[in-house]
């Protein structure tokens, strides 16, 4: 009778323990849940693995069978070493990344060699695409900051220049000393093909004077572009004062026209300074003599930029300027 009873009571606990599978379904549910990817290769991984191929596999027949199973699923997720605290990128790399590409876009391409610009785009590209990258390494971080430390190294072009290689004062007040005379000349009096030439060399000069880094071969060159644009003449040559009829040299008090070209011819020199063609010899009218001095002084500057230089002038240049036919 009382074994009987005994039976009976084993068969009821077994029923009962079987209502108690749903707690290592839900362990192994829980298990599932954890990404693999981010943990490190080691025997806790391994041993997780184990625990959770058996959790599944097993068929329990008891509350203890099933307790076992799982507390040690458990244990073993508890072992898992996760990559986002021992190798994943960390916070203060990241932040290195992102401020060295805030700083490497708003760099003007312009002002680095080709070879720099290329240096720079590749740091750029490759600095998004780790902060893209939630899976980054600490390894692969520290060679992201790497590459974007060696593009912010690079220097501009610009930097390069010395202020030997810009254009000096003396150059810069030659392009507006002679763009002052080309500006005032009237260009109805020229050919076609000198008006153009005068036009261009206008341009060029507004241009160079524009330029905050314009170099001393530069301005060599607009200078030399100037000069040749003075140096034409207008189609018509302007005829002396002694050729015209009616010009009575008494209405002029003190101008001797003989007297004048006596002097004229008895000096064979002209002494002009680039930087102030006021100071040439009293020669301070606009006129022959000042576009004689500044012609000269532009040819002289494209070799030596500073002092002041003589020259020999053996024949009159002549231009005829606007309201002065």
């Amino acid at each position: 009778m009382i074994k009987s009873h005994v039976e009976a009571l084993k068969k009821g606990f077994a029923q009962l323990e079987e209502l108690n599978r749903e707690k290592l379904a839900n362990a192994i549910q829980e298990a599932e849940k954890v990404n693999l990817e981010n943990c490190v290769e080691d025997d806790a991984l391994t041993a997780f693995k184990t625990a959770l191929d058996n959790a599944k596999a097993a068929n329990p027949q008891t509350n203890e069978e099933i307790d076992t199973l799982v507390n040690a699923l458990l244990d073993a997720q508890a072992g898992l070493h996760f990559k986002e605290e021992e190798d994943l990128a960390s916070v203060q790399q990241r932040d290195s990344i992102s401020h060295a590409l805030d700083v490497l876009k708003n760099l003007d391409l312009k002002l680095y060699s080709d070879e720099d610009q290329k240096l720079i785009q590749d740091a750029i590209s490759e600095g998004e695409k780790a902060l893209a990258n939630n899976k980054l390494s600490n390894e692969e971080a520290s060679a992201v900051i790497e590459t974007l430390a060696k593009a912010l190294a690079v220097e501009p072009k610009e930097e390069e220049h010395t202020n030997e290689n810009l254009a000096t004062s003396q150059q810069k007040d030659s392009i507006r000393s002679a763009l002052d005379i080309l500006k005032d000349i009237d260009l109805d009096l020229y050919a076609s093909k000198d008006q153009e030439l005068i036009k261009d060399a206008i341009a060029a000069g507004e241009k160079a004077l524009e330029n905050d880094k314009l170099t001393n071969q530069e301005a060599d060159d607009v200078i030399a572009t100037l000069a040749k644009a003075l140096s034409v003449t207008p189609k018509e040559d302007e005829k002396p004062d002694t050729e015209n009829p009616g010009t009575n040299p008494s209405e002029n008090p003190g101008n001797d026209p003989d007297k004048e070209n006596s002097q004229t011819n008895s000096s064979n020199t002209v002494t002009v300074n680039p930087t102030d063609s006021s100071k040439s010899n009293g020669n301070t009218k606009t006129g022959v003599h000042s576009f004689v001095g500044l012609f000269v002084a532009l040819a002289t500057t494209a070799a030596a930029t500073a002092g002041t230089v003589t020259v020999l002038k053996n024949k009159k240049i002549r231009i005829r300027r606007k309201g002065k036919k």
